[in-house]
């Protein structure tokens, strides 16, 4: 009767650990991108973005994978690293290796910045900011 009660101690264990651990996927689609656009003769002007969508991947709760669904970064996943930064469990800061395109969430909204281009440098002439909402893949 020990021995039974044990494994299926044990097995209960591994359906509570194998949904703790198992991934989701999110699809999260812009509300609106603005920001400055860059001329060849390095003058700036504001400018509306086209809103894009996205998968992101969710590891655990410090790892994403975040991939853009259009344009020239189409279906290419860049890995996030992810914290909570404050005591709303519902805040989840992320960021690249670079620091150079931020992500925050918060419950199923999102803000990003693209922010490689001028003055900063960097190879794309644009800085975009974002926001959207994502529903459960």
């Amino acid at each position: 009767m020990a021995l039974r009660s044990g494994i299926l101690s044990i097995i209960a264990l591994c359906f509570m650990f194998s949904s703790v651990s198992a991934e989701e996927v999110l699809y999260c689609v812009d509300t609106d991108a603005t920001g400055f656009k860059w001329d060849e003769h390095g003058q700036a002007s504001p400018e509306k973005f086209p809103r894009d969508r996205y998968t992101i991947k969710i590891l655990s709760d410090t790892d994403r994978i975040i991939t853009r669904m259009d344009g020239d970064r189409a279906g290419v996943g860049f890995r996030y690293l992810c914290r909570r930064p404050y005591s709303d469990k519902d805040q989840v800061v992320c960021d690249d290796s670079s620091g150079l395109e931020p992500w925050s969430f918060h419950s199923n909204t999102y803000t990003y910045a693209f922010l490689a281009g001028p003055p900063a440098g960097g190879s794309a002439p644009n800085i975009i900011i974002g926001y959207g909402i994502c529903t459960k893949f």
